[in-house]
C-alpha cells in the first residue's frame, strides 16, 4: 500500500473515533470502546491504532486511549461527511428501502472528491 493511501479499514476506524469525537470533544476513545464499536477484538484495534499513529493520523497514549490528529481528523469528518451524504442520496433520491446505513457504509470508500462535490449539491 503507498504512502498516504488508505484503505477501508483504516478509512473505517478514522470515521468511527472522529463518531466517537462528536459525542465528547474532549474525550480519549479507549480500546475496549473502539473493539466494541467495530465488533473487533481489543489486539486488532491495537494494531490499526498503531498503524495509524505511525501514519500521524492519531495520538495513542497506550492505556489511555486515542484522539485524531488534526490529519486524522480531517480524514475522520471527510468519511463521515460521504457516509452521510451517500445515506441521503440513497433515501432522498432513489428512495431506497434498504439498510441506508449499511449500503453508505460500503460505498463511502468508493467516493471521490469530484463525486462528493456532487452529492452535495
Amino acid at each position: 500500500m503507498p504512502e498516504g493511501h488508505f484503505n477501508e479499514f483504516e478509512e473505517e476506524y478514522l470515521e468511527t473515533i472522529y463518531k466517537f469525537w462528536e459525542l465528547d470533544k474532549d474525550c480519549s476513545v479507549r480500546t475496549g470502546e473502539l473493539a466494541k464499536e467495530m465488533g473487533v477484538s481489543p489486539a486488532s484495534v491495537t494494531e490499526m491504532i498503531q498503524r495509524l499513529s505511525r501514519k500521524g493520523m492519531l495520538d495513542y497514549v497506550p492505556y489511555k486511549g486515542v484522539k485524531l490528529t488534526d490529519e486524522g481528523f480531517s480524514y475522520g469528518r471527510k468519511m463521515k461527511r460521504r457516509h452521510r451524504l451517500l445515506e441521503c442520496f440513497l433515501i432522498d433520491v432513489l428512495a431506497y428501502q434498504g439498510d441506508a446505513h449499511e449500503a453508505a457504509c460500503m460505498m463511502e470508500h468508493a467516493v471521490t472528491d469530484e463525486l462528493e462535490i456532487i452529492l452535495s449539491q
